[in-house]
Parts: structure tokens; C-alpha cells; sequence
């Protein structure tokens, strides 16, 4: 397989475009088997892209250098479906073109020009070459990249898409509507709940699915606990047991109660509430505008729909997870004294007993550890627990003020933090976007329209990152904590 795209395969599509394949032909023959290479590439990259930004999407390729008239076609190209549920007429496009060189794209899938709803995709693209969501680079500038370097740049043009796949999807009329029997066959993969909510009244199941659909749409994942019947939602990886974060739990075998663990839009952090219709519009409201949701843990790690329980792992258990409602909460609960008696005649150990239970009990055990020992453990203890753009703040901090976002990878707080976060497999691209989300809108060298609070970043013309904007008051516990 050729490792990458060579001038050669532009010049191929260009010079046998729109021509009719003719296996008499050597000099076509030569050129079908090294198109056929450049497929293949092109087939990487796709796969290297979904990766990165829909881990539970799927590629698509049919890698051949002729149309299906067997007309030379003058580019190639790879559909990627964001997820299992995304419309088969509607794709993210990577490939190589004659005319535009390096091109990512959302474009539509097997529909002709007279169809409705290719006519709709038009009117939202406009223009092609001023179009919300494809963006082009030369082929020339395409060339001098590695792969690894072609699908970070893919990656940033599709963040930066001024129009998104699955805002397509809603304005194209395109999405596939869930019954609510359907919709919660997504839960029944955990049996205790599936025998728990065939219980439920027929206002019980429509709040339910009310909520689960509301959380789906905002982009946000559902999975279940490994305790009780309790189910969560907000921001978990495929094939990891800890989640990114939590934003709602919803338990209670009687009554459902929802407890909103931070504030979103106008909507409060919630302690157990029932779930009400009145309940369930605020939430629709306040999940409406995803701009108001925790983007650190939401929009970095990868860009893609909301999954379903039967997606993702259990929660494991935590010591510190809150009880079902007939239990008392962790918070609340109270050691209770315990009564001892010992007894026995005098010299069979009962002082001597007592001392050693005395000693486990109260005396804290400390040992001696050495400076470097000790930074090893604030970074993994204090550092680790940070979001992205936090580390990367603190770590610019520590540095001076100034780095390269290769001198960032190479620190101990970014490494603690990428091990603490050892699901996210490009945490290039998750610091990439963290800077330039984070970066302050004056910024001449960062063009992402998409930004988000603080702005505490700015790129100089070196390619190194400076802290600027609201740094200081943004982040004045990070200089303390980075003081330590």
C-alpha cells in the first residue's frame, strides 16, 4: 500500500476524468491500479478520522477509480456516518479532488439532483467554495502533511463547520424518529431494569422517554449503574467504565426523582426531584442551546451523537455513591458508637486488646517521603482532577507563560492529566481544541468562529501559545495551586 497521496494521483485524476475505462489500454491500466493505491489512502485517513472524532460511527468506501458509467472519476472520497443511527442520504466526505486538492465535506449520499431533499442540502450549502460546512486545501499544501497531520487538520475544518452534521440531519428532515417502546429497548440491556419499568404507568413511560429524548438530542450519553436500577447521562466513552461527567441521575423505584448535578442555562443543580412535566420543559429549555452545557468533558473529546445505555459500560460502584431513596445518603448517614464489652479475669488481654483497637482507630499512620515523591503525588492527585483547558493553563503557567503545544504533551501535568483521561486516544487534538476554543476573539492567528469562556489563549506567529485575555482572573486558584 502507498503510505500517503503523491502529485502522481493528482495528475492521474486529472488527466482521465470523465474518460471511459479501457482495459486494452496499459498506459490506463497503469493508472487504475495507482488510483486504486491513492483509495487506499484515502481509506486511512477516513478510518484514522472516525477514530478521532466518532469512535461509534463507521466508514464507507467503495474504492474505485471509475463511476459507476465506468467513467474515470476526477476524485475520490470516503463517507463517514457519525454514528449507527446516522441517515444513510447524509454523510461526513473525506478525498482528494483534481480541481480542489485535499477536501472534507458533509454532502449527500446516492440522491439525484431532481430529489427533494438534495435540493434542501443545496439551499443550507449555498455557494460551494463559502459553503457552512466544506473546506479545501491545496493539493500542494496537502502533500507536505504526514497522514497523522491530514487528519488533524480534517478534524479542526469539521469542528470548525459553521453548520454541524447533526444540525444538518434536523434542518434535512432527516431524523429517524424513536417510539418510546423503541427507545427504551436501548435500556431493557440491563434486565433489572426492564422488569422495573414494565411496571410503569403510561405517564411514567412518556415522561421517561421525554427526558431520555431530550438528552439524546442535546448530544449527551445515557448509561446505567451497576448499582440498583439507577441510570446517568452527560459525557461517557465507549468501552470505558468511568464517565467524563455526570450531569443527571435519575433513580426511585416508587416515584422517579432526578438529581441535576450542575447548572445549565436557567436550570439549577437539582437534589432528587420528582420528574414532572413541568420539570421536563425546563430541562428541554435549558438543553436547547448546547453552548450553555460543560463543554470541557462534552465538546473536546469527540464530536459525535449521544449514545444509549446498550453503547456503553456500567458505571462500576463507588464507595462514595449516593443510595437508592430507602436508603440513608452518604451525606447524611451517621457512624453510629458501638457498645464493646470485654470481660474476663485479670492478665488475658483485655487492656492489650484495647490498646491495638485504640491504635487502629486513631493513630494515623505516617510515613517518610521524599520531595519527588511527594510532587509525583500532588500532580496525580491535584493536577489529574482538572479539565483539559485547566491543565493546559496551569501548564503554560508553570512554563512561564509560553510553549509549543509539543512542550505542553512533554510536561507532568499534561501527562498526568491525558493518564487520569486514558479514554481519549488523540490527546493532540483534544489540547488543539482546547486552545483554540479557549483562545480570545481579538486572536489573528486562530479563525475558529466557535469560542468559549474563559478566553484565556492566544497563538503567536512561532506557533507557540501565551496566556493572555481573562487569565488572571480566570484562573488565579490555578496559580495558587501550581505555587504549592
Amino acid at each position: 500500500m502507498t503510505d500517503y497521496f503523491t502529485s502522481n494521483h493528482f495528475e492521474l485524476l486529472n488527466k482521465w476524468a470523465g474518460h471511459k475505462r479501457d482495459e486494452s489500454n496499459p498506459e490506463q491500466n497503469q493508472a487504475y491500479d495507482d488510483l486504486k493505491k491513492a483509495y487506499a489512502v484515502t481509506q486511512a485517513w477516513a478510518n484514522k478520522l472516525k477514530t478521532t472524532l466518532f469512535p461509534v460511527g463507521r466508514v464507507e468506501i467503495r474504492k474505485r477509480p471509475t463511476n459507476q458509467g465506468n467513467h474515470f472519476s476526477g476524485y475520490n472520497w470516503a463517507k463517514i456516518y457519525p454514528s449507527p443511527e446516522a441517515p444513510k442520504e447524509l454523510a461526513i466526505t473525506v478525498g482528494i479532488d483534481a480541481d480542489d486538492g485535499f477536501v472534507v465535506k458533509i454532502d449527500t449520499v446516492g440522491l439525484g439532483e431532481s430529489s427533494k431533499t438534495r435540493k434542501t442540502y443545496l439551499a443550507l450549502r449555498g455557494d460551494y467554495y463559502n459553503a457552512p460546512f466544506v473546506t479545501t486545501m491545496p493539493a500542494g499544501d496537502g502533500l507536505e502533511k504526514s497522514l497523522d497531520q491530514l487528519t488533524e487538520w480534517s478534524a479542526e475544518a469539521i469542528r470548525n463547520f459553521k453548520l454541524h452534521y447533526e444540525e444538518l440531519v434536523a434542518k434535512m428532515n432527516l431524523s429517524k424518529s424513536l417510539d418510546d417502546e423503541d427507545l427504551l429497548k436501548h435500556f431493557d440491556s440491563k434486565p433489572a431494569f426492564q422488569t422495573f419499568r414494565a411496571s410503569w404507568t403510561p405517564e411514567d413511560k412518556a415522561e421517561f422517554c421525554r427526558l431520555a429524548r431530550a438528552v439524546h438530542m442535546a448530544g449527551l450519553d445515557w448509561w446505567h449503574s451497576s448499582k440498583d436500577i439507577q441510570v446517568r447521562f452527560g459525557r461517557k466513552n465507549p468501552g470505558s467504565e468511568r464517565a467524563i461527567g455526570v450531569l443527571g441521575i435519575v433513580r426511585g423505584t416508587r416515584v422517579r426523582k432526578l438529581s441535576w448535578k450542575r447548572e445549565v442555562g436557567a436550570l439549577p443543580i437539582l437534589h432528587r426531584e420528582p420528574l414532572t412535566n413541568e420539570l421536563l420543559t425546563k430541562i428541554e429549555a435549558s438543553l436547547a442551546d448546547k453552548h450553555d452545557l460543560p463543554n470541557d468533558w462534552l465538546l473536546l473529546e469527540a464530536e459525535r451523537p449521544g449514545l444509549w445505555p446498550d453503547q456503553l459500560r456500567d458505571d462500576p460502584v463507588e464507595d462514595n455513591d449516593e443510595t437508592g431513596e430507602d436508603d440513608i445518603a452518604d451525606s447524611d448517614a451517621i457512624r453510629l458508637p458501638l457498645n464493646r464489652i470485654y470481660y474476663g479475669p485479670p492478665g488475658t488481654g483485655k487492656t492489650y486488646e484495647l490498646s491495638k483497637l485504640m491504635k487502629r482507630e486513631y493513630e494515623q499512620v505516617t510515613t517518610s517521603v521524599s520531595k519527588e515523591e511527594w510532587q509525583n503525588q500532588f500532580v496525580s492527585e491535584r493536577i489529574a482532577s482538572l479539565t483539559w483547558w485547566e491543565a493546559i493553563a496551569a501548564t503554560l503557567y508553570h512554563l512561564g507563560g509560553k510553549a509549543s503545544v509539543d512542550v505542553l504533551l512533554d510536561h507532568p501535568f499534561m501527562k498526568s492529566i491525558a493518564a487520569a483521561k486514558s479514554t481519549n486516544k488523540s490527546v493532540r487534538n483534544t489540547v488543539w481544541g482546547a486552545l483554540q476554543y479557549h483562545a480570545i476573539e481579538s486572536s489573528e492567528t486562530i479563525k475558529m468562529s466557535k469560542r468559549m469562556a474563559p478566553a484565556v489563549f492566544d497563538k503567536l506567529s512561532d506557533s507557540s501559545w501565551i496566556l493572555t485575555g481573562d487569565w488572571a482572573d480566570a484562573a488565579a486558584n490555578l496559580k495558587r495551586l501550581v505555587d504549592e
